[in-house]
């Protein structure tokens, strides 16, 4: 029988994939064009249950064995298994089928096919991280070892086998603190001394041997900074550490997590968060890159058919929230289908549809109520974006919500609310209901946090909107200290930049 040491990581991961998963496999690649990573898997699977030597194979896919052959088939043997990143994210137990078939070998006498089998299983295992499949594999290595009385063999496996269950231990021990202890949804807020407490843990693993503590390690720190430590997240040295956690996800995608935990989804939700809105070019090169980036990730990751898509929707959210500060000012003129781009419009309608096809599925309201109530705002700000009767059914979507969600508490969400209300009710010219809007706003948030960007933009369009109906100076007044309070806060701001538009537009009788 070949040696496990003369076979190709490539070719060990073939054989161990039971037909189920050696066809998502080859699927994934044909999904994404990757023809000679199929050709590859391929030419190997066809071999079984024998194997090619490393020059055979080589000439199978290159027809030679030259000094750029063998460069080119090595960079190819190990792409091809880096590409097993679809099944590590929707299968993370695929290698599981092995363990029965590992059993039933020694049951029926065939130790050497069945030892065989448990080397090359380790072997995929300690590369893919698999800390249960490692488990599993040296406990059976170690009993063996006794039963055979090959004490030193039985010794090293112990030794390897305490090793798994730290790291595997250490995992659990991370997201269990992310979960329990610095879960904003049961903790709002935890001690000082006990947030730098996880924060030196999670530091303490930025350099680990094993790639799966490794990157939940940073994962984790960046997490409890968001949630917990916003001073700290701004600073340029998490830019450096998402720069680098990117980088370390990227080179390892093939290992591991639990089932249902997709760490690069959840590392882009911070990794774009990073970003200053204003500052994001959805038309740029890097930014369409990035977004199809993730778009591609995550249509690739099944479970989310059973799930709220929260990585999508978070995109989605994205993409408006700079869509609505390039243009929610713009939204009343008569001409603002010239001035908006068409290709823009395309996608602001086609985001629309999007949303509305999630907020469909009635089944997720039990689980996802808060977040289908941001969906629902995200899915109202595109309908006024996409200007004409959207505006209008966007306003109505919004009432709805007022009324559909009384009982809730919208503290984190009403003034984004009632400033869509705001902009869709000037956009209608309906100034009585801007009047009538900004005082359910009042009502409503007194006494509540509310955003102050979003405050300045409210009072601006009741401002604005009362000018315009029976041409009372002091509104002008107010409108031109609100202005000059915006200023203040941000010269460069998205509500700077709207009231300068609507006095230009409207010719306003005031030097800002």
């Amino acid at each position: 029988m070949v040696q496990t040491s003369d076979l190709l990581t490539i070719q060990k991961f073939i054989y161990l994939l039971d037909d189920f998963h050696y066809q998502e496999y080859t699927t994934y690649l044909t999904d994404i064009k990757a023809h000679l990573p199929l050709k590859l898997s391929q030419h190997i699977r066809k071999k079984l249950p024998g194997f090619d030597n490393h020059e055979g194979l080589c000439k199978k896919i290159y027809g030679g064995y030259e000094k750029n052959d063998r460069l080119n088939f090595n960079q190819l043997a190990s792409y091809s298994f880096k590409l097993s990143s679809n099944l590590a994210i929707n299968y993370p137990s695929y290698l599981s089928p092995n363990y029965s078939l590992l059993q039933r070998l020694i049951n029926t006498g065939d130790i050497e096919p069945a030892n065989f089998l448990g080397k090359v299983l380790l072997d995929i295992a300690e590369k893919t991280e698999d800390h249960s499949t490692r488990i599993f594999v040296l406990k059976f290595f170690i009993q063996q070892a006794f039963l055979m009385k090959d004490n030193a063999v039985g010794v090293k496996f112990t030794h390897a086998l305490d090793e798994a269950y730290e790291y595997e231990k250490i995992c659990n021990d991370i997201l269990s603190a992310l979960r329990l202890h610095l879960n904003i949804a049961l903790n709002l807020a935890v001690a000082p001394e006990k947030l730098e407490e996880y924060k030196q843990l999670f530091k303490s693993y930025h350099g680990h041997p094993s790639s799966t503590v490794r990157l939940l390690g940073k994962y984790a720190y960046i997490y409890t900074i968001y949630y917990h430590d916003s001073e700290q997240f701004k600073d340029e040295s998490t830019s450096k550490l998402l720069e680098d956690l990117d980088k370390d996800i990227d080179n390892n995608p093939h290992v591991v997590f639990p089932f249902a935990f997709d760490l690069k989804s959840n590392f882009n939700f911070y990794k774009l968060n990073k970003l200053n809105f204003l500052d994001v070019d959805l038309n740029s090169k890097e930014s369409r890159k990035e977004f199809e980036e993730l778009r591609k990730h995550y249509s690739s990751v099944k479970f989310w058919n059973s799930y709220l898509n929260i990585p999508e929707m978070f995109a989605m959210a994205l993409k408006t929230s700079v869509y609505l500060n390039m243009y929610h000012h713009l939204v009343h003129r008569s001409d603002y289908y010239n001035i908006i781009p068409a290709e823009e419009l395309k996608e602001i309608n086609g985001l629309a549809a999007k949303c509305k096809e999630m907020l469909s599925n009635k089944g997720l309201e039990k689980y996802y109520k808060n977040d289908l109530i941001n969906l629902e705002l995200v899915y109202s700000g595109l309908l006024i974006l996409s200007g004409g009767n959207g505006v209008k059914k966007g306003a109505e979507e919004l009432e709805s919500m007022l009324i559909s969600y009384q009982q809730i508490n919208l503290a984190g969400t009403a003034d984004s609310i009632f400033l869509f209300l705001m902009i869709a009710y000037f956009s209608m010219r309906a100034y009585d209901k801007c009047a009538s809007t900004f005082k359910r706003f009042i009502r409503i948030t007194k006494g509540k946090p509310v955003y102050e960007d979003n405050t300045l933009e409210i009072h601006a369009c009741y401002y604005l909107s009362q000018w315009l109906l029976n041409k009372n100076k002091q509104y002008l007044l107010k409108l031109k200290a609100t202005y000059e309070k915006a200023v203040q806060t941000n010269p460069q701001s998205v509500q700077v930049k709207a009231i300068e538009e609507y006095v230009s537009y409207f010719g306003l009788p005031i030097d800002l």
